[in-house]
């Protein structure tokens, strides 16, 4: 299902996105990353009225999304 949201964060910036709603979650992601990039990312995120772990998982679904035809995942490299 696709859901469409307006965020207005702290500093008075009005964010609109449509993304699709997950409905359960069943596994979970672990990365690596530096503690103040991650500090920096979770602060972002806050400020304009979203979890981190939502935001991850948009980037994820949008990333699907934008690199896949029909059942083919397509990756394009540019190497300038």
């Amino acid at each position: 299902m696709k859901v469409k949201i307006k965020v207005t964060s702290k500093k008075g910036n009005v964010f609109e996105r449509e993304h699709n709603q997950v409905k359960e979650f069943d596994c979970n992601m672990h990365i690596r990353i530096n503690r103040e990039k991650l500090e920096e990312f979770k602060r972002t995120t806050e400020e304009m009225g979203f979890t981190y772990s939502n935001v991850i998982r948009n980037f994820i679904n949008d990333y699907i999304d934008n690199h896949k035809r029909g059942d083919v995942y397509v990756k394009e490299i540019d190497k300038r």
